[in-house]
């Protein structure tokens, strides 16, 4: 419901236009799963809410990438680590089969086909599951995979600014350079090289 209504405040920016006046984001990263399954998805009536609520969300992604706004990254659950689960209600409602389910879910309301870019968190964190430590966090290295996916996607995520200067010529190598720091750094190369 937090990402909801974020979404609902950043297009009414749109509609507006008053999008660029405050800061406006260049790129919205967002996700769920193991959270929702875990507090939000109980009962019968909890599901429905959740999935009219996903539904929403769906249609706010829509709007911001189809009114021209920030373009929208999907971030998938990463997998569960069934074993490590340590409480009780993790264990009956988190497990990777529930996770399944709730990637199924997301799937089929369509907010992995309306989002600009999806970061899978099962093809990063697969492989390493017996590092969750809690079955559902791990260790910053894997969180830094699901990053580099996501700054790959830059090139093509990421909106042309319309604000660089056509005229800019970048500065011809050499033409900051300083003999006399090359040379200083040289005897410091020799200095650690001959002494240490």
């Amino acid at each position: 419901s937090d990402q909801l209504e974020a979404f609902r405040s950043l297009n009414q920016k749109l509609a507006e236009g008053t999008e660029w006046e405050r800061g406006f984001p260049d790129l919205i990263v967002v996700g769920g799963g193991a959270w929702d399954r875990l507090h939000r998805f109980s009962t019968e009536e909890d599901q429905e809410t959740l999935k009219v609520k996903l539904r929403e969300l769906k249609r706010g992604i829509g709007t911001m990438i189809q009114e021209g706004g920030a373009p929208v990254a999907w971030l998938v659950p990463t997998t569960v680590n069934d074993q490590a689960l340590n409480t009780e209600e993790k264990r009956d409602h988190m497990t990777e089969m529930d996770m399944e389910d709730m990637r199924g879910i997301y799937a089929d309301i369509g907010l992995l086909s309306v989002s600009s870019f999806v970061v899978e968190g099962p093809a990063f964190s697969r492989a390493r599951v017996k590092e969750s430590y809690d079955g559902v966090h791990y260790p910053s290295q894997v969180y830094d995979a699901g990053a580099q996916i996501l700054s790959n996607s830059f090139d093509w995520l990421l909106p042309e600014r319309e604000d660089t200067a056509e005229d800019f010529v970048p500065m011809q190598p050499g033409m900051m350079a300083s003999p006399y720091f090359g040379l200083m750094m040289l005897c410091f190369v020799f200095v650690g090289l001959f002494l240490f």
